[in-house]
Parts: structure tokens; sequence; C-alpha cells
């Protein structure tokens, strides 16, 4: 683990995720590679170890929409040969009359269904729709038996990435 030198100066905490991604990404020549899904934290830190150890590397960041919290990296060692982020958008529209869904029932609803966070992108829950970006490799298994969330009933279906309209509302408090 020599490639670590540029964190000897770093916390335990970054030390332990740059070796986790290491462990994870083939750094191999022209082979462009995509990670799952990284939180912000673990963005920075990918940053840091290309930019220190892999300079003719470079690292595009996607979650499906702009303004995504967690995202796939794409790491390009290979500016001729491209690689799909392979995110999948999963939309369902719900009832808000008399029952509420909050993104702590999806996370719950997710955790049931015993995959690996590092496979959800965001998920947004606005008013009567809730949008989830996923990996390809499990879109359909998601979509079949991610039915139910607290007491609402979910049937989700793909969207296309582009029709896909989603701006963050931001609140300054003060």
């Amino acid at each position: 683990m020599n490639k670590l030198n540029f964190l000897q100066q770093a916390s335990t905490e970054q030390r332990e995720v740059a070796e986790k991604l290491l462990k994870s990404i083939s750094f191999v020549e022209n082979r462009n590679t995509v990670t799952k899904f990284l939180t912000n934290f673990e963005q920075v830190v990918l940053g840091q170890i290309v930019s220190y150890n892999y300079s003719d590397f470079k690292v595009e960041y996607f979650g499906g929409f702009n303004d995504a919290e967690r995202k796939k990296a794409k790491i390009i060692s290979n500016e001729y040969y491209d690689v799909n982020y392979d995110i999948v958008c999963l939309k369902a529209k719900f009832n808000n009359k008399f029952n509420k869904v909050e993104h702590r029932n999806i996370l719950g609803a997710i955790h049931n269904l015993g995959i690996n966070f590092n496979r959800f992108g965001d998920i947004i829950v606005l008013e009567d729709v809730v949008y989830i970006f996923v990996d390809e490799e499990i879109a359909d298994f998601v979509a079949m038996e991610f039915t139910k969330a607290g007491r609402v009933n979910l049937k989700f279906d793909r969207v296309d990435l582009t029709d896909v309209q989603i701006e963050k509302n931001m609140k300054i408090l003060r």
C-alpha cells in the first residue's frame, strides 16, 4: 500500500476509506472503470488518490441528475474508450391524502431488501412522488420487490434520466 503516501498526515477515517477504495477500484492502464455510488467524503478521498498517485487518470462524477449528492465516479485512463455509469432512476407515485412517506421510510425499506447502500444513489421524496437512483444491475429486482414503505404501497417504474427534473430547494436559516 505504498500508494497511500499522501495520506500519511491524514486522519484514520481518510486512510480507511482510501484503502477500501483502492481495494475496490482497478487502476489498470487503458481500461476505464466506474465505481459504485460514493458519498461526498468518498468522492473527495478518491479525488486525492487519483491526483496524487494516478496523475494520468481523470475522474468524472455523475449521480443521475445535476445536484446529486451520492455519485458514481468514472475513472478515465483512455479518452477514446467510454463506459456508462449504468444508473437507473425508479419513480413511484403515491396518494398523499391519507399517508405520508418520508426519507427514513424509504431507507428502512431499502435496508429490509438486504442490498448494500453503495448500490443506491440519492433518494428523493417529494409531496407525492419518490425517486430512487440505483445500479442498473439491481434495478429490476428493486422495482419488483420494493412494494411498500411504511404504510404506503409503492409501484416503481423506470424513468429515463433525461426526463428527470429534480431541483433542490434550499432554505436559508437565520
